[in-house]
Order: C-alpha cells, then sequence, then structure tokens
C-alpha cells in the first residue's frame, strides 16, 4: 500500500507515507492490500511456471533440443508476460482505489 500511494503522488515520499500511514490506521494499514495482492501473486506465479514449462516443451519438441540460456530467457520472459496479461484485470482491481479512506 505504501509504494502505491507514492507512485500515486499521495505521499510525497515513503517516509511520509510511513509516518501518516502509521498515524491514520496503525499498522495494520500495510496489510490492507493483502488478500489481493496473494490474490493476483499465487495465479500469475502458477500460470508464468505453466506456460514456461510448457513453452521449453513446445521448443524442444520442434527443434530437437533443451533451450540454451538465452532461449530460455526470451521463453521465460513470453511465459510471464502471457501470465500477466491474463492476470492484469485482478491487478486493476487491486489498484482500483488507491486513496486512503476515512
Amino acid at each position: 500500500m505504501l509504494k502505491q500511494r507514492v507512485q500515486a503522488d499521495i505521499y510525497p515520499n515513503a517516509a511520509v507515507g510511513f509516518v501518516k500511514m502509521v498515524q491514520e490506521n496503525g499498522v495494520g494499514a500495510f496489510y490492507k492490500g493483502y488478500v489481493a495482492t496473494v490474490s493476483r501473486d499465487v495465479p500469475w506465479n502458477a500460470l508464468s511456471f505453466m506456460f514456461f514449462a510448457k513453452a521449453k516443451k513446445l521448443f524442444a519438441n520442434y527443434n530437437g533440443r533443451a533451450p540454451a540460456a538465452d532461449e530460455n530467457l526470451v521463453l521465460g520472459a513470453l511465459s510471464g508476460m502471457a501470465a500477466a496479461v491474463i492476470m492484469t484485470p485482478v491487478d486493476v482491481v487491486k489498484c482500483a482505489d488507491p486513496r486512503p479512506r476515512s
């Protein structure tokens, strides 16, 4: 929550944001987006690894060999990108209202 609020210019920097968040909502303010974050990160990681494993298998079947390090980098980037595209709606919901509530 702190990072997002600094990025949204709600707080001028992390130090000011930290103090204000603790003053306004206590330590619990730092865990406000926990469920939403886990709801995005766990499926994103699962999809990324699944896509990466499938991409490596397809690469090996097509080329008759396992991908080299640089090819793994590209396959991993594409796999992560595909997972990110799928998970973007969840990420948007997570970040929809970064303003502190009264």
